[in-house]
């Protein structure tokens, strides 16, 4: 037998060791006469490479086809894709392994305090003074210290003032510039 001899008996097969094998991320099916690309939820893998060469981002764990850390099936369990914000979640690595400074909250993939979603969902970023997305003092104050949420808005707090790249709550610009005043006035 050639991989020629056995592919033209049955498509995605291949020789070894003088026998008909289908080809790596496919298994024998209907009785040895086919082979079938696996799928996610498929529990007939050895390695890793049974599931990875069918689906791409997938292993193989207790002998069945699972998607990455990070990942959920897709298209009829064809498909992994990466897990976003607002995607069902069990574990926060499903979401973090995805998606840096983000958890599972109520089976939910959300951002860590502190940081806001993208529009897309694929990324989470640090909250600064002005951002417009906050519902808790938390949300402003875990990634500015100083700072609160006021009327949906990052805010600093009375008496405090941010600095240029709105990442930081400051006290009165008026004391601080005094004091570099008297000390640069010296000759």
């Amino acid at each position: 037998s050639t991989d020629t001899d056995c592919s033209a008996a049955v498509s995605d097969s291949e020789c070894r060791n003088s026998t008909c094998l289908c080809v790596t991320g496919f298994y024998a099916a209907a009785m040895n006469t086919t082979c079938t690309k696996r799928k996610i939820g498929d529990n007939n893998c050895f390695t890793n490479e049974d599931c990875s060469q069918a689906v791409s981002n997938s292993n193989c764990t207790n002998s069945t086809c699972a998607c990455n850390s990070g990942y959920h099936s897709t298209n009829a369990d064809t498909e992994c894709t990466e897990n976003k914000i607002a995607d069902s979640c069990t574990v926060s690595t499903d979401c973090s392994d995805s998606v840096l400074h983000s958890n599972c909250t109520d089976h939910k993939c959300a951002c860590d305090s502190g940081y806001q979603a993208s529009a897309d969902g694929t990324l989470c970023t640090l909250r600064k003074i002005g951002d417009e997305t906050c519902d808790l003092n938390t949300d402003c104050s875990d990634a500015v210290a100083n700072s609160e949420c006021r009327s949906g808005v990052c805010q600093c707090l009375s008496g405090f003032y941010e600095n240029e790249a709105n990442t930081t709550c400051t006290k009165s610009k008026c004391i601080s510039s005094i004091r570099k005043n008297r000390y640069s006035s010296k000759k």
